[in-house]
């Protein structure tokens, strides 16, 4: 199962748009969750009613903490709730066509330990990786906080992953076959937003997280 990380800041709209184009292009949707973040209850039901009028399952945390530089909390709190074998950060201003669904579950145990990250654009760079069960089986995360010298933070979620599953030689493409096309439209860049001691620290920590990993692969 594939578990849609999307966090969520209340705009009703945009969510469900996003979910009307996930669900336009899942060819099996009993293979999909969709799990949001939402900072209150006032809209839950709304969220609950759009994820089923499309035919997912859902499940959902909520936390009263906001701003895009908890995208890395907010993704932790998701991961916590949800079940599938492949974890895929998704935003509501994503778009992606062709059949997703099979080609990340043909990524299933390409390794036997099922420990890699998938880079869902076939570029060097994606702003929605996906990381497996596994992977966060042993990290505990999907995103560490990191404390330097004057304070702490969240990494970048698409940086970090691929730094980490980089170092450690798995950080997979689709099948070359794949039709997948994943666009992004906002022209917002987090990297630019977070400091250069934390994207500095970031480089650093990546390289214990990736020792981590590199103990459990088979």
């Amino acid at each position: 199962m594939i578990s849609i990380l999307i966090p969520s800041d209340g705009d009703i709209l945009s969510f469900e748009q996003s979910i009307n184009r996930l669900s336009e292009t899942c060819s099996n949707k009993k293979l999909v969750e969709i799990v949001f973040k939402l900072d209150t209850d006032k809209f839950l039901d709304k969220y609950v009613s759009i994820c089923l009028k499309n035919g997912f399952k859902y499940n959902y945390a909520i936390d009263d903490i906001s701003g895009y530089m908890f995208i890395g909390h907010f993704c932790n709190l998701m991961a916590k709730k949800a079940s599938g074998d492949i974890f895929f950060l998704w935003a509501d201003d994503f778009y992606i066509t062709g059949d997703w669904v099979s080609a990340f579950m043909l990524t299933r145990n390409v390794c036997s330990d099922n420990i890699y990250a998938i880079n869902t654009r076939n570029h060097v760079w994606t702003p929605c990786p996906a990381i497996t069960k596994e992977w966060y089986a042993v990290t505990g995360h999907i995103i560490p906080k990191i404390t330097f010298e004057y304070g702490s933070g969240y990494p970048p979620a698409d940086t970090w992953i691929q730094l980490v599953a980089g170092k450690i030689g798995r950080y997979f493409h689709f099948n070359k076959n794949s039709n997948v096309q994943v666009e992004h439209r906002s022209t917002t860049s987090f990297i630019n937003a977070v400091s250069k001691r934390l994207v500095r620290k970031m480089y650093l920590e990546s390289a214990n997280e990736a020792d981590l990993l590199r103990k459990a692969i088979l």
